[in-house]
């Protein structure tokens, strides 16, 4: 009888957890049970397992879609219509010209969907048994997904051509469970499943949409961005099984069958071995990537930050494959993609484009915000110089207080770059280093502001080149080049006990100072600054350090990048 109690109570205590009603002393007590008894492990595990198969059939809510999707479609009316096909009596028609496999349409439907709901406990607990990962997917198998049930809808498509022309999908066309392969030969196209997963397939590619939260990819690449609602979706290929915990991940499959998964945020479990034959399984998280042979096998691969397509809007004509924006570029007259010259950059005088290839001698700036016009990415340039208090950084007069006072004093200008020479010392042109690395070229690029400069970029204006993605942060290294020290014995036999010079970096945004630093030479700091939607300017400066000169400051912002996400 005390067993049967103790049955009952580690029901009520798995239940509560599956709702999410579990109270922390509650939780304690189930893991206490679960790990003190084998019998009550197995328990657990039916227990999930089968709460998550009836999940599946009766958890449904309603779920709107983003207004650059073409089409929305009502999951649950296309389930019931296809269940009500199935009784109803047969009725005699007029025969008409057969259309062969074609995807029924429902590019006007303005309706809701249905979404899938799984439990993040479940998931986060059940991956770490082998078995029950197992027992899973074969459950899932048996319990597969009803034919011609709706599973996935196309909401954007970008240059494709289909095997078979006769049913390939366009946009708003609803893809039904089934059994069969679909080919996409070229092109790229996005799809949502019924249940919330979003998935992005790039030509070549050969895949079957299984179910409203399956997919199996039999060779070519995919994206996958899986909100916590759809949680559980998974992707199964020749050599591996995915099962997703909240995530955006890619997959490769190459055609000798291999699986190559690469974990851009969140987790998921990865299966090795085909069905019935697993290998081995592991839990991949944010940054990891491993590589699933025919055989099982499984490999550590580096991860390809840029190798998938996470990101399309074909009315813009914008592919997006997690690149960062690179300010740099920008400088250099680039859209941020590389697009960019090195060695231009602006007249920080006169806010205009200029190629800086010969060294100047020291110049003297005014105290004034200088806009830029030939790019909308860059809103304007300035000598560092406090008047009445304040300095003014941006065209709609943001301000800042207590700034430190430069003498106004700046060499060259603001480029994409980082080289510097002054035959005057015996300072032969090369390229500036921060930890041992040389910056200004396109695999190294950097920004070269001498002190005192200082240059405020428009993120709505750059925004407006990445439809649907959010700027999530700032991220640069700044610091006076390690070169200077290969020539400080040069300059000292000029000038006697000249000391190291120390330069001010500072970054702001709309006006309100994020980082601030005093560098001296052979010293950088990494810059990380979170970006939100509301901010619209981010300005950089380079200033005179505490020796209140800016002589022999080679100021540079090295691999400055702002960060995107889907």
């Amino acid at each position: 009888m005390e067993l049967k109690r103790d049955d009952i109570r580690l029901s009520e205590l798995i239940l509560a957890s599956l709702e999410g009603t579990i109270q922390p002393d509650e939780f304690e007590e189930m893991q206490r049970r679960i790990k003190s008894s084998p019998e009550a492990g197995r328990a657990y595990v039916d227990f999930v397992l089968n709460h998550a198969i009836i999940g599946h059939h009766t958890k449904t809510t309603s779920l709107g879609v983003s207004a650059s999707d073409s089409a929305v479609v009502n999951w649950q009316f296309w389930n019931e219509l296809a269940e009500t096909e199935k009784s109803s009596p047969t009725v005699a028609v007029m025969a008409s010209p057969p259309e062969k496999n074609k995807i029924f349409s429902v590019r006007d439907s303005r309706v809701e969907r249905v979404t899938h709901s799984v439990n993040r406990f479940f998931l986060l607990t059940a991956v770490v048994s082998s078995a029950a990962l197992i027992l899973l997917i074969s459950l899932a198998y048996l319990n597969s997904a009803r034919p011609h049930q709706p599973a996935a809808m196309v909401v954007d498509t970008f240059n494709v051509k289909w095997n078979n022309s006769a049913s390939s999908p366009a946009i708003g066309d609803v893809l039904f469970s089934k059994n069969e392969s679909v080919s996409l030969l070229s092109g790229i196209v996005k799809m949502e499943f019924a249940y919330g997963a979003r998935v992005i397939l790039e030509g070549p590619a050969t895949f079957k949409t299984v179910s409203p939260d399956k997919l199996v990819l039999e060779s070519g690449r995919m994206y996958a961005c899986v909100p916590v609602k759809a949680t559980g979706f998974t992707v199964l290929t020749p050599s591996s099984s995915i099962i997703d915990l909240g995530t955006e991940f890619g997959v490769e499959v190459d055609f000798a069958g291999s699986t190559s998964v690469h974990m851009f945020h969140g987790k998921t479990s990865l299966l090795a071995g085909s069905l019935g034959n697993v290998q081995a399984s592991r839990i991949l998280e944010t940054g990891q990537a491993k590589r699933v042979n025919a055989s099982g096998n499984l490999q550590d691969i580096p991860l390809n930050e840029t190798g998938f397509v996470r990101a399309l809007d074909s009315r813009a004509n914008f592919v997006w494959r997690g690149e960062k924006v690179g300010l740099a570029d920008i400088v250099g007259g680039g859209n941020g993609m590389g697009t960019g010259t090195i060695n231009q950059g602006i007249d920080v005088a006169s806010g205009k484009a200029k190629l800086f290839e010969k060294a100047t001698t020291s110049l003297h700036g005014k105290s004034q915000y200088v806009p830029v016009t030939h790019t909308p990415l860059i809103d304007g340039v300035f000598i560092p110089i406090v008047e009445n208090g304040k300095l003014i950084v941006s065209s709609a007069g943001h301000t800042v207080d207590h700034f430190p006072q430069s003498a106004g004093d700046y060499w060259n200008g603001i480029f994409n770059g980082g080289w510097h020479e002054a035959s005057n010392f015996s300072i032969t042109r090369h390229n500036l280093r921060l930890r041992g690395v040389e910056y200004g070229t396109s695999e190294n690029p950097s920004i070269y502001m001498h002190a005192s400069q200082g240059i405020t970029f428009d993120l709505q204006a750059i925004r407006q080149n990445f439809p649907g993605l959010k700027m999530t942060r700032f991220e640069a290294i700044c610091g006076i080049s390690e070169s200077i020290l290969d020539y400080i014995g040069n300059i000292r036999q000029r000038m006697s006990n000249q000391p190291l010079p120390i330069a001010g970096f500072h970054v702001l945004l709309d006006g309100q100072l994020k980082f601030s630093r005093d560098l001296p030479a052979g010293q950088c700091e990494v810059v990380r600054i979170p970006i939100s939607s509301q901010d619209q300017y981010l300005t950089l400066i380079t200033t005179d350090g505490p020796d209140g000169t800016h002589f022999n400051d080679w100021a540079l912002f090295a691999e400055p990048y702002l960060y995107l996400e889907p």
